[in-house]
């Protein structure tokens, strides 16, 4: 599952990599006063490509995540007895993406100029929906919520810092060298901050896991428990003894 997320922080590292060197050879083809060279042509390429493997390997992570949700909200289930339903947490991991994805394409057709803004705005609150019932599924069994909040946070302004710093740049477009250099930049930088979330995902799996068994190991030996101290031992037999004959009283 986690995977997928560190695939995709690689994904920006090399997409913001790709990025610089188009940078640097556009400013080296302003300097020279020569037009855009072979190079840009195919890093242009390159990172159309990326960002293609990006959308895969996204959708990838989701089916992961949501599998995941489905088969730790029944073991917290079957640990602590808890009502959370599986299939809400599937459904989260099912739904919020494709809500997502519909209000990005409404964003990038809005006129309004503070479109985007609105767009990540929305993005970041219907993604609260997913962590927030996996981490209410971690306290049911003694794990930690504040886990589960860390790795919404860094998801959450990787997704702001993708919708709204490294939206597609046309690297063709003359004079808009300090745009591709801070797109550069901001990839870079959504690429750490993506590595961020793979270590909080992981250390909120590990923490819901091991809650999830520590419960489980406490509720079998109380079951255990209560089965030894209630359980039914039939008594031993005794043999009854021999009846002795009374004495006949003298007259």
């Amino acid at each position: 599952m986690l995977a997928f997320v560190g695939c995709l922080a690689l994904l920006q590292l090399g997409s913001g990599a790709a990025v610089a060197e188009a940078w640097r050879s556009r400013h080296t083809a302003a300097s020279a006063g020569s037009a855009v060279t072979q190079d840009i042509v195919r890093l242009d390429s390159l990172v159309r490509e990326l960002r293609s493997v990006e959308v895969v390997v996204a959708m990838c992570a989701v089916i992961s995540l949501m599998l995941w949700s489905f088969f730790a909200v029944v073991n917290v289930r079957l640990a602590a007895r808890g009502r959370r339903s599986p299939l809400l947490a599937m459904a989260a991991w099912t739904l919020v993406p494709a809500l997502i994805a519909v209000v990005t394409m409404l964003g990038d057709q809005s006129p309004i100029a503070r479109g985007t803004k609105l767009m990540a705005a929305a993005e970041v609150a219907l993604l609260y929906l997913p962590f927030r019932l996996l981490a209410g599924a971690a306290v049911q069994t003694g794990g930690s919520r504040f886990a589960f909040t860390g790795w919404y946070l860094a998801s959450a302004a990787a997704l702001v810092i993708h919708e709204v710093f490294t939206a597609p740049l046309d690297l063709f477009r003359p004079g808009h060298d300090a745009d591709v250099r801070r797109t550069a930049v901001m990839l870079i930088a959504n690429g750490f901050l993506i590595g961020v979330s793979t270590l909080m995902g992981l250390d909120a799996t590990r923490s819901m896991n091991n809650a999830v068994a520590d419960r489980a190991f406490r509720r079998n030996a109380a079951e255990d428990d209560v089965a030894a101290r209630f359980a039914y031992a039939p008594p031993e037999r005794v043999n009854a003894p021999t009846p002795v004959p009374m004495p006949t009283p003298r007259r």
